[in-house]
């Protein structure tokens, strides 16, 4: 599903706006303010996003935090705005995801190149964790994920190697406690509560 951040968060302290990010942007973006709302477009002006101002108006249940933003609540914009939120999917980018290897980048010892099973793909992640053990599941944020801090994931490239997504901390998804998301209980096919 989708994220959403409203007023508690410490980046998007933003009053009663309740930010939603549907995926993320490819080169420019623009915005197009209404009364009660602003959507961002992609550049092929497709919904990335909306932000909305009032959103206690709209979206009763949703308390302060960082939540994901879930379907019933998908389907009220929708019905609100059917124009603009034609073709725009909700999506759940947070996967529990398995190491299956692990290899030091080519070019730099202080960075690791992971092969991660999820219950969809198989993936190759960049990270500067050096602690993790092949075998073991972890929480792991998906291409397009909004993250607690503000960053969204994009596909990137780190000196030369491709990295589709970035294992989580706690921190990450809002909460305050130190340390990655080791999964010991779950399995990659089930979706993780926050």
């Amino acid at each position: 599903m989708s994220i959403s951040i409203t007023t508690s968060n410490e980046i998007f302290n933003n009053n009663q706006n309740l930010m939603i990010i549907f995926s993320a942007f490819d080169g420019e973006i623009r915005f197009e303010k209404r009364d009660d709302c602003l959507f961002i477009y992609n550049k092929d002006d497709t919904v990335i996003g909306i932000n909305i101002f009032n959103y206690k108006s709209i979206f009763s249940d949703i308390v302060s935090g960082y939540h994901e933003f879930s379907d019933i609540n998908f389907k009220k914009l929708v019905h609100k705005y059917p124009i603009e939120m034609h073709g725009v999917i909700n999506t759940f980018n947070f996967k529990i995801g398995l190491i299956t290897k692990i290899d030091t980048h080519p070019k730099s010892d202080k960075l690791k190149v992971l092969c991660v099973k999820t219950n969809d793909n198989e993936i190759k992640i960049v990270t500067n964790i050096m602690d993790l053990i092949k075998g073991n599941k972890y929480l792991f944020a998906m291409e397009n994920t909004l993250l607690a801090t503000g960053v969204i994931i994009n596909k990137s490239k780190v000196m030369g190697v491709e990295s589709h997504g970035m294992i989580c901390s706690y921190k990450s998804i809002g909460i305050n406690k130190e340390g990655i998301i080791l999964i010991d209980n779950q399995d990659i096919k089930d979706r993780y509560e926050f």
